[in-house]
């Protein structure tokens, strides 16, 4: 899995990056995502969507939108049994899956429907090998919800046939609707281009035929037909306002005054 680090609020410790490389890749590799990103946001509360079925985004300190204070702590708190250095840790939102500590402290949500995770405790800001045991918690009790997930998709690893069955059958119709009108899209298009296409071949048609018709005028000698007309030169030239009549570009030019 490939791992991106993103700072977007202040600096990560180095140190995190080398470790969210190394604990991620092995933590999730087993899963359907090929991308995980994890980002340090300006704010802590956000409403971002950014997750994909295979790109997975965790918020380092951060939770979803609420007006809800933040837990403060007047004595000294472990996470998973690892101390705890900061002072609180942000309020859950509902909806979302919560991932507990041992001693009850609610640690960081898991948003299925974006494949989000928000990490409500403030453990990047300075650097602790304790919050690198905590962070791996954590992790670990997201690869089980994501082992969990992707379980309801195999066939030989599901504990509930009737509901894999179901969800394939709701995924395979999904595809099926989607391709359906991706498909009929594509047949408006082909026969909007056919009916272009005939409307074209209809104007280049009678262009030939108008070209064809010229030609056989020219085969014919009708273009000299003017000759026809040469005997009336004279009585044309012998008007009073007329003062010349020339032929330039093959066509008569007679000039006259008013």
């Amino acid at each position: 899995m490939e791992v991106q680090v993103n700072n977007f609020r202040k600096d990560i410790p180095i140190k995190y990056h080398t470790f969210f490389k190394q604990s991620i890749s092995r933590i999730f590799a087993n899963a359907r995502e090929n991308v995980a990103s994890v980002y340090h946001l300006i704010g802590d509360r956000h409403n971002y969507k950014a997750g994909e079925e295979t790109r997975f985004v965790i918020y380092l300190n951060a939770t979803g939108l609420t007006e809800a204070d933040p837990i403060t702590f007047d004595t000294d708190v472990t996470l998973f049994g690892h101390k705890y250095n900061g002072t609180q840790l942000l309020p859950p939102v509902d909806g979302l899956i919560n991932i507990t500590s041992p001693e009850g402290h609610i640690v960081g949500q898991y948003n299925m429907q974006y494949n989000e995770l928000n990490i409500l405790a403030d453990l990047c800001s300075e650097h602790h090998k304790s919050h690198e045991h905590i962070l791996e918690e954590i992790f670990q009790h997201v690869n089980h919800i994501f082992l969990d997930r992707d379980s309801m998709s195999s066939w030989k690893r599901s504990k509930n046939k009737n509901e894999t069955a179901k969800m394939l059958k709701e995924k395979l119709d999904a595809t099926f609707h989607d391709q359906s009108r991706k498909t009929e899209q594509r047949l408006r298009d082909a026969e909007e281009r056919v009916e272009e296409l005939r409307r074209e071949l209809g104007n280049q048609i009678r262009a030939v035929q108008n070209y064809m018709k010229q030609v056989e005028m020219y085969r014919s000698g009708e273009h000299n037909a003017f000759e026809k007309y040469i005997a009336d030169f004279d009585l044309i030239i012998a008007l009073d306002k007329v003062e010349d009549l020339t032929i330039e570009e093959g066509k008569i030019v007679i000039l006259a005054y008013p």
